[in-house]
């Protein structure tokens, strides 16, 4: 009997224990290069078959992987803006959308148009999204919700529209960290609360620095 209750309360303690150790996230890999194998050729049949904390791996590729919504907190990974291997092949998105409970998604090395928080049927602020060695090349951040965003991160990414890097909100956007970025033209904001940690920026066709809009924003050792 003293056995059995001993093995009961030690079977109890294991089960409680164990409850407080996380689900290891699933790795799934990514191609549509078909030189290339990986579990999924598609980013949305690779994306609607994740879970929350998922981690995607996606190879470089000469076609895009086009427009994505992201439902829920994922990680994508991509071979940053400028990779070394695979021939230069770099993972390109026209277009990345966050929906409601995608919040604290991280995407690393991967290339995109604009990045838009605000699809269809969004109710809820998408916060605490962080960005490292990705590259935008359109018209990049647009919150036209209505509804604020907080705590933002880009780090070591690439503004590389040659017209003006707009990042444009039509409710405040606070607690913005920029560090390590480059903007290749000029640069604007409206809503946005940030701070700007050795930062590059460089005038292009539209010379010039507008912060008309700008809420509060800090510049630490950045070059104009």
């Amino acid at each position: 009997i003293f056995r059995f209750e001993a093995m009961n309360r030690f079977i109890f303690i294991c089960a409680t224990v164990l409850m407080g150790f996380p689900v290891l996230a699933t790795i799934r890999t990514v191609s549509n290069n078909p030189a290339i194998p990986a579990q999924f050729s598609a980013a949305t049949l690779a994306i609607q078959a994740s879970a929350v904390g998922d981690n995607l791996y996606f190879h470089g590729s000469a076609v895009s992987y086009g427009d994505r919504t992201l439902t829920r907190r994922l990680v994508l990974v991509g071979t940053g803006w400028a990779p070394s291997k695979q021939m230069g092949l770099t993972v390109y998105f026209d277009n990345i959308s966050f929906g409601n409970t995608s919040g604290n998604s991280v995407l690393h090395g991967i290339r995109t148009g604009a990045v838009n928080p605000s699809p269809a049927g969004i109710s809820s602020a998408v916060n605490g999204l962080k960005f490292y060695n990705c590259e935008f090349n359109s018209l990049y951040l647009y919150l036209n919700n209505g509804i604020g965003m907080n705590n933002w991160q880009f780090i070591n990414c690439y503004f590389s529209y040659p017209w003006q890097n707009q990042l444009s909100s039509s409710a405040p956007a606070t607690n913005f960290l920029f560090q390590n970025c480059w903007f290749s033209s000029s640069f604007g904001a409206s809503n946005l609360t940030a701070i700007f940690n050795h930062c590059n920026f460089f005038s292009g066709s539209f010379s010039g620095f507008d912060l008309g809009g700008q809420q509060n924003a800090i510049f630490n050792s950045c070059l104009f």
